[in-house]
């Protein structure tokens, strides 16, 4: 009996030592990502925390690389911020969203939809791991985080839960604290074009682009549901909306289940909707493209300034 006692003691000790550790690591770590206020994470934090723009741009690596937001803000009068970020979804932008509403109410949202957004693959809310720093202190983007896993409530009591993917990333912004990414507003252009890349490079940067089964897939409901709820969002504090489809290289002819889908709702919301995945502007121009589903710096002043006298004729 008294050898369980103390195997029970030891037990006790060690996990609370799990915990302190836990804690204390943890917390530090929070305070290190806090800090950081440059590259991607420092990104992120200024859109959920800081910025004030009356004109917030919404979406993927293709909102990133292909939304300029000086010609934005010459064009429609707004401030703009380019608030996208690679490898996201809609979850992210809704995500965003809901923190962004939470502290002020930006006038105009833009929001860049993938050609295949609703297809059954975008429906992984594991890419939101980015957002774990911030369950803590905001609410909003909890709640979305917490669809990840039935456990997630639990698995967020750790700090260190929240941090372990980010602890390499934390350091180099840490003992760097100096801008290492080529951003304006938060947009980040691509400057190479299809024909100054090597054949084999060019032929690589071609292959990646909307086709297949992701074009025809059945929209999942649950990343609908996002769509509109954050439409929804939008309305309830007086934000207009625009949702775009921006340039591809090869033009998708017969649209996607995610346009078809998308269009629909947006006109039954009246909420303007341009689809530019067909646009003989853009489609099949190398000089334009970075690679089959990002155009390049040129291409996004071109397309940024032709969005911009769209959204202006369509008030």
């Amino acid at each position: 009996m008294q050898s369980a006692r103390k195997f029970i003691g030891k037990l006790v000790i060690i996990a609370a030592g799990l915990l302190l550790a836990d804690q204390l690591i943890g917390r530090w770590l929070a305070h290190a990502y806090a800090r950081i206020t440059h590259g991607e994470q420092g990104h992120i934090t200024f859109v959920i925390d800081s910025t004030t723009a009356p004109l917030l741009v919404l979406g993927s690596s293709r909102a990133v690389h292909q939304y300029v937001p000086d010609i934005l803000t010459d064009s429609l009068h707004l401030a703009c911020y380019n608030a996208g970020k690679d490898g996201q979804g809609l979850f992210y932008s809704q995500a965003i969203v809901t923190a962004v509403l939470k502290r002020y109410q930006p006038k105009a949202l833009i929001l860049d939809l993938l050609p295949t957004a609703f297809a059954p693959e975008e429906s992984d809310f594991n890419q939101l791991a980015i957002l774990l720093p911030y369950y803590h202190t905001h609410p909003g983007i909890a709640s979305i985080l917490d669809q990840r896993g039935p456990w997630e409530s639990v698995k967020t009591l750790s700090y260190l839960y929240c941090y372990n993917s980010l602890s390499l990333q934390i350091f180099k912004r840490s003992i760097a604290d100096t801008e290492d990414d080529s951003t304006n507003h938060g947009y980040n252009p691509k400057f190479m074009s299809l024909p100054a890349m090597p054949a084999v490079i060019r032929k690589a940067a071609l292959a990646d682009d909307f086709s297949g089964a992701g074009l025809s897939a059945t929209p999942d409901t649950t990343i609908v549901a996002a769509f509109q709820q954050l439409i929804a969002l939008a309305s309830q504090h007086g934000c207009r909306l625009a949702v775009i489809v921006s340039p591809v290289y090869f033009p998708l002819t017969t649209g996607s289940s995610t346009i078809h889908t998308a269009a629909d709702i947006c006109r039954r919301q009246h909420i303007t909707f341009l689809d530019y995945s067909r646009s003989p502007d853009f489609c099949r121009h190398d000089s334009l493209f970075y690679d089959a589903t990002h155009l390049n710096d040129s291409g996004a002043r071109k397309f940024t300034r032709l969005l911009s006298a769209d959204l202006h004729n369509s008030e």
